[in-house]
């Protein structure tokens, strides 16, 4: 009976050594990843998204590490597994926005300085990026179109000079 409660007792008291020291890592990952921020938007002058950037990487890589030592391998690659998934649905418009603006640079029906019109908006092409194209109208507004509405509608190519032959 004593061996019962015993394998017991440390069984519990492993696992609440292990909860303890999990979240005193996260504690000193925020806390370092926190100066790490003000360090590299202060003295190395990087801006606000990359410096943003590193410290989410950071913090997201402790988080891993501490999921995968509390839980095990299976849960933690099935977790993986399934945020993975998630992640590919939910950047899946900007995925294919990315490749029709690499798609629409790479093919070039029109470049930069043509004259178009496209769905009623008629204009000169000011910035060809790889989200959107942005076209200054005749009446001087700034016009922004995503480029995969460049994919499903039809553009009409006003001055001759921007011809191209699209294979």
């Amino acid at each position: 009976m004593w061996n019962v409660f015993s394998s017991m007792f440390d069984t519990i008291w492993m696992t609440i050594d292990d909860v303890l020291v999990s979240v005193a890592l996260l504690l000193i990952t925020f806390a370092i990843t926190e100066r790490l921020y003000v360090f590299l938007r202060k003295y190395l002058t990087i801006n606000m998204f990359v410096s943003q950037g590193i410290n989410f990487a950071i913090t997201l890589m402790v988080v891993l590490l501490v999921i995968q030592h509390l839980f095990g391998m299976q849960t933690y690659a099935s977790l993986i597994g399934g945020v993975s998934i998630g992640i590919g649905y939910a950047l899946q418009p900007y995925i294919i926005g990315l490749f029709n603006g690499m798609m629409l640079q790479s093919k070039e029906p029109f470049s930069v300085g043509c004259k178009i019109e496209f769905e009623q908006v008629k204009g000169k092409v000011t910035e060809i990026g790889l989200f959107y194209t942005f076209i200054c109208s005749e009446d001087d507004k700034k016009i922004v179109i995503p480029n995969q509405m460049f994919h499903q509608g039809m553009v009409t190519i006003i001055n001759k000079d921007c011809l191209q032959t699209m294979s």
